[in-house]
């Protein structure tokens, strides 16, 4: 749950950084369209029209970044991303090392992990369904999969055998 997760934000921290840009970007190209002489002193109604257009959408633009919280919701995306990637990172430590110190060891780690990943929750946002998706493939190419960490519970596995 964690490495889908994890890469679930940061796929939806690369689309909010993106927007971020474009949203800096934007209102400033259409601001120079706007006060630029050859459309504000033309005759043509169309013009006119699309200075004020791009008048308009420059001012509006950071006013829907603002209103939207857009880069606190990127820097909260960025912390939790971070987090759960440490958590997968945890668990895999404790699924590979603190296993082989037997079951005792193992389960009071698996559970302070297990309340540190609930407290997580409760933090956590709601991830988009298109992120998740690119998520569950970016995951399915196996990316992510650590051979190292299969090696290591395979001879865990084969000294309780």
């Amino acid at each position: 749950n964690c490495l889908y997760t994890s890469t679930a934000l940061f796929i939806l921290i690369k689309r909010l950084r993106a927007i971020r840009i474009a949203a800096a970007i934007v209102p400033l190209i259409l601001g120079s369209f706007a006060t630029w002489n050859v459309l504000t002193e033309s005759n043509y109604q169309w013009a006119k029209a699309l200075t004020a257009l791009c008048a308009f959408l420059a001012g509006l633009i950071p006013a829907i970044v603002t209103t939207v919280k857009l880069d606190d919701n990127l820097d909260r995306c960025n912390l939790l991303a971070n987090e759960f990637k440490n958590m997968q990172d945890r668990f895999r430590q404790a699924a590979c090392f603190t296993s082989a110190k037997g079951l005792e060891a193992f389960e009071t780690e698996f559970n302070k992990l297990r309340d540190r990943m609930e407290e997580l929750r409760r933090k956590s946002v709601a991830i988009p369904e298109w992120a998740f998706k690119q998520a569950q493939t970016k995951v399915n190419t196996k990316d992510y999969e650590f051979n190292i960490d299969l090696a290591a519970l395979e001879a865990n596995e084969n000294k309780k055998s």
